[in-house]
């Protein structure tokens, strides 16, 4: 489970799956048909302490996963050393906090 991601889709779940719906939409072209979800995500997940802490403190390790996957729109699996990269950097800015309510969260489902 990724905090980072589980934080963003409690925090913004109606942008989070405007956002992945229309990845599904457009899996070969999302990275261009989908500016505005992910503008409007990014927007509402600023808003979250933790993840504001994220995006300052890890901006290097983002911004080469960023560029990876714009890159490689369909290969994702190209960019998987920069995704770890960011979530091992990511890790340092959670709180006990997010981590029980993320627990918590998926002790419910």
């Amino acid at each position: 489970m990724d905090i980072s991601i589980e934080l963003v889709k409690r925090h913004c779940s109606r942008y989070f799956e405007s956002y992945a719906s229309c990845v599904d939409k457009f899996p070969y072209t999302w990275h261009l048909d989908c500016d505005k979800q992910k503008a409007k995500l990014n927007k509402c997940a600023e808003g979250h302490p933790t993840i504001q802490n994220i995006k300052y403190g890890c901006v290097d390790s983002f911004e080469k996963y960023d560029e990876c996957i714009s890159t490689h729109p369909s290969k994702a699996e190209l960019c998987g050393q920069f995704l770890n990269a960011f979530k091992k950097c990511a890790k340092k800015f959670y709180t006990a906090e997010d981590i029980k309510s993320v627990s918590d969260r998926g002790a419910k489902s």
